[in-house]
C-alpha cells in the first residue's frame, strides 16, 4: 500500500509542478512580450529548482537584455505555497542609450496609445506579491552597457535580493557597481506590508577619481582631478501614495590626496589633515543643510576655506539659500610679484541666494569681515612693508539665468606702509563698482565700474614729510577684447584681458617738505586716465600734473606744470618749472617710467635749463645760512639718468659764464666765473677729473687777484680734490698744489709757490702805507687751514737774483708816534723812513708768519739810499740826527733795514737795526 502511494505522489509531483512552476515564473514576462521582441525557454524543471535561460529581450540582433541562465530553487511545499526559496541569475547584460532625453532600451517600445498609465497608482500588485514570496534573488557577472555618442562604457555590477529578518514582507536589495574598476555599493532595506517604504544606502570607499579622467574633461574640458574619494549617502523611500516620498536624506563626501586643476586654478584638500569634507542632508528634499569645510584654493594668491555652511530652501517662495563661510588668504609669495603675505588673512563670511519659484530670477547678498579686526596683516615687498587690517567687503547682486549684475562695497583701514627709513599711513580705503556679467551663453564680465578714495595720506622721512589730502581711482571696464571682435593675430595674453574705457587717478591737496633745505612742495595735484596694455599710441591717454607752490625757506621759489602720458611700454611726464623771483626762467624735465613686465619701473629722466641770465640776487632769500651770499650770471644745464631696480646712473652738464659771488660777511668778491661742469656719475655725485673753473679777479679788502683757474673734481657728496690752480697777484703768478677737502675734516695744508710778484703791490696790499718799486719776489708761502683760522707757516720770499731793486715807502708818518723826540731810537726810525723814501736794494727777503690772530711780515733789505739823506752822526746821543736843508746831509753806501709788519691790529712798521 505503502509503495503504490508513493509512487502515486511521485507521479502528482512531475505531472503538477510543471504548471506551478510556469505559473509562478511566466505572469511577470507576459506583458512585456506584448511590446517588446521575448525569446526565452525553460530547460528543465525539477522537483528542487528549475533552469531557464537563455532570454534575450529585444531585436535579436541588438537586443537591450540578454539573460545567460536563471535558477529557481524551492521545494515542493514552497511550490505549493507560490514561494520560491532563491533565484540566481547570471550573465545578465543590460544595453542602455544615454542621450539628450535621459537613458533609452534599443528594442523597447513605449505601451499603446489606447491605455492610459495612472502616474499617481501605486505599484502593481501582482508585482509586490511576487517580491514577498521570493525568499532570495541574486544576479552575479552582469554588464551594464552604456552608450553615449561615440562612446561605450561598460560597468560590471553584482546584485542580491533577500528577506531581511523573519518577516517576508521585509527585504533587502544590494546593488553592487564596478565602474573602471571601483566599487560602488547600494543598499535598500524595504518594509512591503502596510505604508511601504525603503532605507536606502550608498558607499563607495577609496574610490580613484582619476579613473574617471575623460569623463570629467567631457562635462569640463581642461578639468584635472585625482586623489582618493570616499561617498556615503541614505535616504527614505516611501511609497503608499504616489508620487513617491523621500526623507531623511544625509550624505557625505570625502575627498584625499589628491588634486583638482583647471588652467591656473588649482584646489587641494586642506594640507593639514588631507582631506576635504561635503556634507549634504534633508529631511524631505526640500531644505537642505550643507557643510563643507577643509578646501584650498591655489591661485597667484593660495585660499584656504576652512568652512562653509549652508541652509536650502527649495519649498519657500521665493527659494533661498543662506550661509555663513570662514575663509583665510593663506601666508605666500604672490606668483610673478616680489609680494609676500607673512601673516593669515581671516575673514568671516555671510551671504544669502534668493530665487523666484516660477521664474529664474535671484538676488545674492554677501558680506566678507575680518575674523580678528584688531589684526594686522603684514604684507611684505624687497622694499617696504605693509601692515593693514582685514577689509570689509559686501555685494549685492541679481540677475536671471542669461546675466546678471552685482554692486559692492569695500572699507579697511588704517594702513601702513614702512620702507625703512620711510613710512605712508593710510587712515582709511573706501571702494564701491559694479559688475555686469553673463551667464548662459559665451560666461564672462561684460562691463564693470570701480571707484577707490583715500582721504588722506601721511608720508614721514628723516629728510622729508608730506601729506596727500585726497586720492581718487575710478574705472569703466568693458568685455573681452575676444568677444568684442578682437583680430585673430591680438596676442594671446591681451585677447582676454578687459579694456579700461574711463579709469582715472586723481591726487589733490598734495604737500612735501624737505625738512633740512626747508624746501616745500605745496598744492600737489595729479589727474590721469590710466589704460590697461595699451597696444598702441592711439590707445594712450594724457593727464595733467602740477604743484601750485614751490617754497624754500617760506620764499616762493616757482611753479610746476606738466603732462603725463600712458604709453605701449609705460608712462612719459613732461614739466615744466617756472621761477617765482627769476622771470622767465623755465626748465623743463621729461621722465619715461617702464610698466613692461621685463622692464618694469625702470626710469628714465632728462632735464634741461636753457641759458638764463640773472642779477644779483642773495642766497638768503632761500637758503637762511647763506645770507649775505649774491651770486649773479647765467647758467645752463643738460642731466640725463636712469634707474633699474636699485641702480641709478646718470649724467649731468652745466655752463656758468659772466658769474660773480660776493660774500658780505667776508666782504669778498669773486667776478668773471666761468665754468663748464661735467658730471659723468650723478648717483654718486662724482665729476669728471680736470674740471675747470676760471675767474677774473677776487678782491677780499685790500688784497686783490687778477684772475685764475683751478682744475679740480668732485670725489663724492662730500669730497673735493683740487688737483692745481693758478693765479696773477701782485703782478706775477702764484702755483697752487693739490689738496683733498672733506666734510668734517678741519686740518689742511696748502703750498703757494710765488713767482715774480711785485714787492711793492705785496706791500700796499698787506700793509697800511703806500710803496711803489720795481723789484719782484719768488718763494714759497705754506698756509694752513685749522679750527676755523687760517694761519701762514714760516713763508719766505726772496728777490730775483741777479736783480736790483728800488723800493719807495711813504705814509709812514705814525711809525715814530710815542717815541721820545731826541732819543737815539727815535732818530733811527727817522733815518730808516728816510731811507724807505727811495731805496735800491740788491736783494731782499719778505717772510710771513702766523702770530696769534696777527700775520708778521718781516722785510729784510740790503741795499742803499738813492740819495743823500738829511742825517747826520751826533757823538753825544750816539745816534743820527735830522739835519736842516741847509746841510748836505750824509751818504750811505749801505743800509741794511729789518722791518716787521704786524697785521691786521696794530700794522705797525718796526725798525730793528741799520748797518752801515
Amino acid at each position: 500500500m505503502i509503495l503504490p502511494l508513493m509512487g502515486i505522489l511521485v507521479m502528482a509531483v512531475f505531472l503538477l509542478l510543471p504548471p506551478m512552476a510556469s505559473r509562478l515564473l511566466l505572469p511577470p514576462l507576459l506583458p512585456l512580450s506584448e511590446h517588446i521582441d521575448f525569446n526565452g525557454e525553460i530547460s528543465s524543471i525539477g522537483p528542487f529548482r528549475t533552469l531557464a535561460g537563455p532570454f534575450v529581450l529585444g531585436p535579436a540582433d541588438a537586443p537591450f537584455l540578454s539573460i545567460g541562465t536563471i535558477r529557481l530553487s524551492y521545494t515542493p511545499i514552497s511550490l505549493v505555497q507560490k514561494k520560491i526559496s532563491r533565484i540566481s541569475i547570471s550573465d545578465v547584460t543590460v544595453h542602455a542609450v544615454l542621450g539628450p532625453d535621459g537613458i533609452t532600451f534599443p528594442g523597447m517600445t513605449s505601451t499603446p496609445t489606447s491605455e492610459k498609465t495612472d502616474l499617481n497608482a501605486p505599484p502593481d500588485a501582482s508585482a509586490l506579491r511576487l517580491l514577498a514570496n521570493l525568499g532570495h534573488l541574486e544576479i552575479q557577472s552582469g554588464m551594464l552597457i552604456l552608450d553615449q555618442e561615440a562612446s561605450r562604457f561598460r560597468i560590471p555590477f553584482e546584485m542580491d535580493l533577500l528577506p531581511h529578518g523573519p518577516d517576508p514582507a521585509r527585504i533587502t536589495a544590494k546593488l553592487k557597481l564596478f565602474p573602471r574598476d571601483q566599487p560602488f555599493t547600494f543598499t535598500a532595506h524595504a518594509e512591503l506590508g502596510d505604508g511601504p517604504f525603503a532605507d536606502i544606502q550608498f558607499h563607495g570607499q577609496d574610490l580613484a577619481l582619476g579613473a574617471f579622467s575623460d569623463l570629467v574633461h567631457k562635462a569640463l574640458p581642461g578639468l584635472d582631478i585625482s586623489g582618493l574619494g570616499t561617498f556615503t549617502a541614505g535616504a527614505r523611500v516611501t511609497w503608499a501614495h504616489f508620487p513617491l516620498t523621500i526623507t531623511g536624506i544625509h550624505g557625505e563626501f570625502s575627498w584625499n590626496q589628491g588634486k583638482m586643476q583647471y588652467q591656473d586654478l588649482g584646489i587641494i584638500p586642506d594640507p593639514e589633515t588631507q582631506t576635504t569634507t561635503l556634507a549634504i542632508s534633508s529631511e524631505d528634499a526640500a531644505a537642505w543643510q550643507m557643510n563643507l569645510s577643509g578646501l584650498q584654493v591655489n591661485t597667484d594668491f593660495p585660499i584656504k576655506i576652512q568652512s562653509v555652511s549652508a541652509f536650502l530652501d527649495l519649498m519657500a517662495d521665493p527659494w533661498s539659500l543662506v550661509g555663513t563661510a570662514q575663509v583665510a588668504g593663506l601666508p605666500a609669495l604672490v606668483e610673478k610679484t616680489d609680494l609676500a603675505l607673512e601673516t593669515p588673512l581671516d575673514m568671516a563670511v555671510s551671504f544669502s541666494l534668493t530665487g523666484g519659484e516660477n521664474t529664474d530670477d535671484w538676488t545674492l547678498q554677501a558680506t566678507a569681515e575680518p575674523q580678528n579686526s584688531p589684526a594686522q596683516t603684514q604684507l611684505c615687498h624687497p622694499l617696504a612693508l605693509v601692515l593693514f587690517p582685514a577689509p570689509t567687503v559686501s555685494v549685492t547682486a541679481a540677475g536671471n539665468s542669461k546675466a546678471g549684475r552685482a554692486d559692492w562695497t569695500l572699507s579697511a583701514g588704517p594702513i601702513k606702509v614702512a620702507a625703512d627709513p620711510a613710512a605712508i599711513d593710510l587712515p582709511s580705503v573706501t571702494g564701491n563698482g559694479t559688475a555686469v556679467f553673463r551667464i548662459h551663453e559665451n560666461p564672462g564680465l561684460q562691463a564693470a565700474t570701480a571707484a577707490f578714495q583715500v582721504p588722506g595720506i601721511l608720508l614721514s622721512h628723516p629728510l622729508a614729510s608730506g601729506t596727500i589730502g585726497k586720492v581718487d581711482l575710478s574705472g569703466e571696464f568693458s568685455a573681452p577684447l575676444s568677444d568684442a571682435g578682437a583680430s585673430e593675430n591680438a596676442a594671446p595674453e591681451t585677447r582676454d584681458i578687459l579694456a579700461m574705457t574711463d579709469v582715472r587717478l586723481r591726487v589733490a591737496d598734495g604737500r612735501i617738505k624737505h625738512l633740512a633745505s626747508g624746501l616745500q612742495l605745496t598744492g600737489i595735484r595729479l589727474d590721469t586716465p590710466i589704460t590697461l596694455a595699451p597696444s598702441s599710441e592711439s590707445h594712450t591717454g594724457t593727464g595733467t600734473f602740477s604743484v601750485s607752490r614751490i617754497e624754500l625757506g617760506k620764499r616762493p621759489v616757482g611753479t610746476v606744470t606738466g603732462r603725463i602720458t600712458q604709453t605701449p611700454s609705460g608712462v612719459t611726464l613732461a614739466a615744466e618749472v617756472k621761477g617765482s623771483d627769476f622771470p622767465g626762467l623755465i626748465a623743463r624735465l621729461n621722465t619715461n617710467v617702464r610698466t613692461t613686465a621685463d622692464a618694469l619701473g625702470h626710469t628714465d629722466l632728462e632735464a634741461i635749463l636753457p641759458a638764463y641770465g640773472f642779477s644779483e640776487t642773495d642766497l638768503g632769500k632761500w637758503l637762511p645760512a647763506m645770507g649775505g651770499t649774491v651770486v649773479s650770471g647765467k647758467v645752463s644745464a643738460k642731466a640725463s639718468g636712469s634707474i633699474r631696480g636699485n641702480q641709478v646712473s646718470g649724467v649731468l652738464d652745466m655752463d656758468v659764464a659772466d658769474g660773480s659771488v660776493y660774500l658780505s660777511a667776508q666782504k669778498m668778491t669773486i667776478s668773471g666765473i666761468q665754468t663748464k661742469l661735467e658730471v659723468p656719475d650723478i648717483a654718486h655725485i662724482r665729476t669728471a677729473p680736470a674740471q675747470l673753473i676760471r675767474f677774473s679777479k677776487i678782491t677780499m679788502g685790500t688784497l686783490v687777484v687778477d684772475g685764475g683757474q683751478m682744475n679740480f673734481q668732485v670725489e663724492s657728496p662730500d669730497t673735493l680734490f683740487v688737483e692745481k690752480g693758478q693765479f696773477s697777484w701782485c703782478g706775477g703768478k702764484v702755483d697752487v698744489g693739490s689738496l683733498r677737502i672733506t666734510q668734517g675734516r678741519s686740518d689742511y695744508t696748502a703750498n703757494l709757490y710765488c713767482q715774480r710778484i711785485s714787492l711793492s703791490r705785496v706791500l700796499e696790499q698787506f700793509g697800511s702805507v703806500s710803496a711803489k718799486g720795481t723789484g719782484t719776489l719768488n718763494g714759497r708761502l705754506p698756509i694752513s687751514y685749522k679750527n676755523g683760522r687760517v694761519r701762514v707757516d714760516d713763508g719766505f720770499l726772496f728777490s730775483t737774483p741777479g736783480e736790483d731793486g728800488k723800493i719807495q715807502i711813504t705814509g709812514t708818518d705814525d711809525l715814530t708816534a710815542g717815541i721820545p723826540t731826541g732819543t737815539p731810537q727815535f732818530g733811527e726810525i727817522e733815518l730808516a723812513r728816510e731811507a724807505l723814501k727811495d731805496y735800491i736794494y740788491h736783494w731782499a727777503k719778505l717772510g710771513l708768519v702766523s702770530e696769534g690772530e696777527d700775520l708778521i711780515l718781516r722785510l729784510q733789505f740790503e741795499g742803499k739810499p738813492a740819495g743823500p739823506l738829511p742825517f747826520a752822526y751826533e757823538n753825544e746821543i750816539g745816534g743820527f740826527i735830522r739835519v736842516g736843508i741847509d746841510s748836505q746831509g750824509s751818504v750811505f753806501q749801505g743800509i741794511g733795514l729789518d722791518i716787521n709788519l704786524r697785521l691786521p691790529l696794530d700794522q705797525i712798521l718796526r725798525y730793528k737795526n741799520v748797518v752801515q
